[in-house]
């Protein structure tokens, strides 16, 4: 029997029906395996960003403070005071400090800190901030950095303060300029404090070099609090030897001041500039300096400098510099009788000018004898350094040999 056309017709709408079907529940599963997988990607990431909420956090009750006016010598120390919060510990790593003056120190729990060790929640402590109030006069401010693994990894603690003089110095800085060689000079000064009514000068002498605190890596002081204190005392009050000439004397003027005649001998003195910081200690753990400084002429010299610097100079490219003898002393008239370079290397690539048969007064009328020297093109490529040498007729400086530098590229 032959197949009805219709029902071989019905077969194929059929078959067609299936396979749509099987299509329809794939293309559904295809969907629901994308569902899936952004439900999963949800379901890791929303760990993940609790984890982060979940994080140990350290919470500082302040973070600025200002100690206001504060006197030098003072003991000047705050506590901020710092609690972990959270569901997971905390470990501190490090805490540093923007200035030398700011020395922190951390505790938790009443004792000192070991950086690396986790905090649980719950747990207090602080971060001291100790001024030094020694050789640190006027306003200042600083700032101390907490890094730790909490929810805020870096924290900044800030503090000011104004440090006032205890005792006040006139002239604050005692300059005495140009000495000449064998020459004394002498100079004033008053100090005087409105912080007590009276002091007494027990003593002087050098000052010592203050020190800093020792710190670890991670900012921890390696000596204690109370070692830290000591050594600011000794460093702030110790005298070292007096410096060779340079004499003082001093008589009280009225009860909280007193008069400093301070001699400077250019005999003891080499020739250059000099800086001296003298101490004065007084009862009460206190003591003030007084800065002393100015410049040793030689009684023959030269100006601007006793060097002759080029500097940088383009190859083949020619300089003149002048130079001059000067006669800085007063009782020996001067006479300057030759220049001459003494370095063989540099003959012919440097000049010197003739020497002048008269001397010429510069603006503070001693006489001068001034020397043009010339860089000449030919000078090879590099560095180049020789000496310089002027003659006079002085008994004590017969020679002055001048350094001659400078760079060709």
């Amino acid at each position: 029997m032959e197949n009805d056309p219709s029902e071989a017709f019905a077969e194929r709408v059929a078959s067609l029906r299936r396979a749509l079907l099987v299509l329809g529940l794939g293309l559904h599963a295809a969907g629901f395996g994308l569902t899936s997988a952004s439900a999963l990607a949800s379901v890791v990431q929303t760990p993940s960003g609790a984890q982060e909420k979940a994080k140990g956090n350290l919470v500082f009750s302040v973070r600025d403070h200002s100690f206001g006016s504060l006197l030098e010598g003072d003991e000047a120390t705050f506590d901020f005071g710092f609690e972990v919060t959270g569901d997971r510990p905390v470990t501190i790593t490090r805490v540093q400090s923007t200035c030398g003056c700011t020395v922190p120190i951390l505790e938790v729990g009443g004792q000192p800190y070991g950086f690396g060790t986790a905090l649980p929640p719950g747990s207090k402590g602080f971060v001291r901030a100790r001024v030094k109030t020694y050789d640190f006069v006027g306003a200042k401010s600083s700032q101390i950095t907490v890094l730790s693994d909490g929810g805020e990894s870096s924290i900044v603690l800030s503090i000011s303060s104004f440090v006032r003089r205890f005792f006040l110095t006139e002239p604050e800085f005692l300059n005495l300029g140009e000495v000449l060689e064998g020459e004394k000079r002498k100079a004033t000064v008053k100090v005087r404090t409105a912080e007590v009514p009276e002091f007494a000068i027990e003593g002087w002498g050098g000052a010592r070099t203050r020190r800093e605190v020792p710190l670890e890596a991670n900012g921890r002081p390696k000596i204690g609090e109370k070692e830290i204190r000591e050594r600011e005392l000794e460093d702030a009050l110790t005298l070292q030897p007096q410096p060779s000439g340079v004499a003082v004397k001093y008589e009280r003027s009225a009860p909280n001041e007193w008069t400093l005649e301070v001699e400077v001998d250019a005999t003891a003195i080499p020739v250059g500039s000099f800086l001296h910081t003298l101490r004065f200690r007084t009862g009460a753990q206190r003591a003030f300096d007084v800065r002393v400084q100015g410049v040793v002429l030689p009684l023959v010299g030269t100006q601007p400098s006793p060097r002759l610097a080029f500097g940088l100079l383009r190859r083949g490219q020619a300089k003149e510099i002048s130079i001059a003898l000067v006669d800085y002393d007063p009782g020996v008239e001067v006479k300057l009788l030759s220049a001459a370079l003494v370095t063989a290397e540099l003959a012919g690539h440097l000049e010197i000018g003739s020497a002048p048969t008269a001397a010429k007064n510069d603006d503070a009328g001693r006489p001068t004898w001034p020397i043009a020297v010339t860089a000449k093109s030919s000078l090879p490529a590099g560095p180049f350094k020789g000496l310089l040498e002027l003659r006079t007729d002085h008994p004590k400086y017969p020679v002055i040999q001048i350094e001659v530098t400078g760079f060709v590229r």
